[in-house]
């Protein structure tokens, strides 16, 4: 009587979620590197085109333009002194302009164990006033390197 029934019955139904439940699973691991990987990626990024960025406004603007590391996030602004702001000390004072507040993605840390390092100063001609390596390191244990060398160009290894 039920000959010419068509479709998938229960079983083969719920052996097809199983299947595809247990590649979910075995593939779920792999996502979250992929995600941590992708965070450090997008964040080293992001910090080297802000980087130029801080550069670009130095030349434009004629002035110290300052970014200032701390483990978890970085500050861009013009050093120049406005609205009551003392120019070139180096801290944000008065009404000076920010640039850029960003915090990093999620597991990833700016390494602040090079000192020279925590905040860079871009004069007017775009040259810093520091050179060396930003580490950026996520949980999986892999870094990244942002390259300021001597003539301002940065890079990303």
């Amino acid at each position: 009587m039920y000959k010419n029934i068509k479709g998938f019955s229960t079983i083969e139904i719920s052996i097809a979620i199983a299947i595809v439940l247990i590649l979910v699973m075995l593939s779920a691991p792999n996502v979250v590197i992929w995600m941590d990987n992708e965070n450090l990626n997008s964040t080293a990024r992001g910090l080297k085109v802000n980087l130029e960025m801080a550069k670009a406004r130095a030349i434009k603007e004629n002035a110290f333009v300052i970014t200032n590391l701390s483990a978890s996030s970085y500050t861009i602004f013009v050093d120049n002194g406005s609205g009551g702001g003392f120019a070139n000390d180096g801290v944000r004072s008065g009404q000076e302009e920010i640039l850029a507040n960003k915090s990093v993605l999620n597991n990833v840390t700016i390494n602040l164990t090079a000192p020279n390092l925590t905040s860079i100063r871009f004069n007017g001609r775009g040259i810093p006033n520091v050179t060396g390596s930003i580490v950026l390191n996520n949980n999986m244990g892999k870094t990244k390197r942002i390259n300021i060398n001597i003539i301002g160009r940065i890079t990303i290894q």
